[in-house]
C-alpha cells in the first residue's frame, strides 16, 4: 500500500499505549490460561494478571472470562485477535528483515568521490554495470582533501575513492593499489632518446595535473620536496588534458604509472619510469561507518575492489585494513 492510502498514525496517544500488552493479548489467546501465558512470555503470573487487568480496563471490556479450567476469549477478544496476530508478526518481520540488494532489478544512483582517480576504475565499473546492473547509475564527485571527510559525514557522497597518505581512523578503508611514478612525451617533438635521464627530466618543461590553486599539484609538491626544482609551464585539472598537451607540445606529462600505461598509447606517448624517487600514496577506497552494513554499498565496495585487482600489470591488491 502507498503512503497515501496508509491511515495516519496519532502518535501522541498511541505512545501512551503500551503495545507489549499486545503481545500479552496474543499469548493469552494462544493459550487460554494465564499461568501458561505467562510461561510463554517468561514473566511472573502476578505480571501477567496485571497485563490482563491492564488490557481489560483499555478496551473496556472482559476479553477472557474463565469457564472451568480454560480463560475463553469473549466477542470483543474475538474480534481483535486476528490484527493483533496480524501486527505483531508484521512487527517481528521488520525486526528480523535482511537488507537485501539485487544489482540486476535494483534502481539507485550512487555518489562516488574521486581526487583524481575516476580514469582508473570508472570506465569498467560503469561497462560492468551496462551489463549487470542497468538500473544503477553513478555520479562521480570531484572531491578535495578535507572535502572527502565533510561529504562523507554530510551524506553527499556513498564512498570515495582517494590518494591520500592518510585516511582518518574514523572511517573505514582499503587500499587498492599500488602506484609509481611515471613520466610521457611525445618522441617526436621532445629531443630524448629512450627514458630520460635525470638531467633531461630536470631540464625539460613539464605539464602537471594541479586540481587546486597551486600549478604543481601533489605530485609536482611531493618532487619539489624531494629537492628537485622543475620548469612547470601548465597546470591542468585532469589527465586527459595533460597528455594531449603532452602529445602536441614537446613537454613532459608526470603521473602515476597506472594512468600512464593504460591511456598514453592511445596520444602516442612514449612511457617511461620518472627519474625522480618519489614515493606515491597509494589508492584506497574511503566510506564511512554509516555505510559499513548497506547492502547496495557492499555490492559496489566489492565491484570496485574486483576492477582494481586487474588494473595494474602484476594484478596486485592490498589487503583490506
Amino acid at each position: 500500500m502507498g503512503m497515501a492510502g496508509m491511515t495516519s498514525i496519532d502518535h501522541f496517544n498511541l505512545r501512551s499505549f503500551d503495545l507489549n500488552l499486545m503481545i500479552a493479548f496474543d499469548a493469552m489467546m494462544k493459550e487460554r490460561s494465564v499461568t501458561k501465558a505467562a510461561a510463554k512470555l517468561r514473566i511472573q503470573q502476578p505480571a501477567m494478571s496485571h497485563n490482563l487487568s491492564t488490557l481489560r480496563m483499555l478496551l473496556d471490556d472482559e476479553l477472557f472470562i474463565r469457564i472451568g479450567n480454560v480463560m475463553q476469549p469473549t466477542a470483543k477478544a474475538e474480534a481483535i485477535a486476528v490484527s493483533v496476530a496480524d501486527i505483531l508478526d508484521r512487527a517481528q518481520s521488520v525486526i528480523q528483515a535482511k537488507d537485501c540488494f539485487n544489482p540486476a532489478c535494483a534502481e539507485r544512483e550512487f555518489k562516488v568521490g574521486f581526487t583524481c582517480e575516476e580514469l582508473l576504475l570508472l570506465p569498467d565499473l560503469v561497462a560492468r554495470m551496462a551489463v549487470s546492473a542497468p538500473g544503477i547509475r553513478i555520479r562521480a564527485v570531484r572531491v578535495f582533501g578535507d572535502d572527502v571527510g565533510r561529504a562523507l559525514d554530510q551524506g553527499d557522497i556513498d564512498l570515495s575513492v582517494v590518494c591520500f597518505p592518510l585516511v582518518p581512523a574514523r572511517y573505514r578503508h582499503q587500499k587498492l593499489l599500488n602506484q609509481t611514478l611515471a613520466c610521457v612525451y611525445n618522441p617526436d617533438l621532445l629531443a630524448v632518446s629512450g627514458a630520460p635521464s635525470r638531467t633531461e627530466y630536470l631540464a625539460a618543461r613539464h605539464v602537471f595535473i594541479a586540481l587546486q590553486d597551486d600549478i604543481r599539484g601533489c605530485v609536482g609538491t611531493l618532487i619539489r620536496e624531494a629537492g628537485f626544482d622543475l620548469d612547470i609551464v601548465v597546470g591542468v585539472p585532469d589527465y586527459m588534458a595533460a597528455l594531449e598537451i603532452a602529445a602536441v607540445s614537446p613537454m613532459i606529462a608526470t603521473m602515476p604509472d597506472l594512468i600512464a600505461s593504460r591511456y598514453a598509447s592511445r596520444f602516442g606517448l612514449a612511457v617511461h619510469p620518472a627519474p625522480v624517487p618519489i614515493d606515491l600514496p597509494s589508492v584506497s577506497m574511503v566510506w564511512s561507518a554509516r555505510g559499513e552494513s548497506d547492502p547496495a554499498i557492499q555490492w559496489l565496495r566489492a565491484e570496485i575492489t574486483d576492477i582494481a585487482a586487474g588494473i595494474t600489470s602484476e594484478g596486485r591488491l592490498l589487503a583490506a585494513e
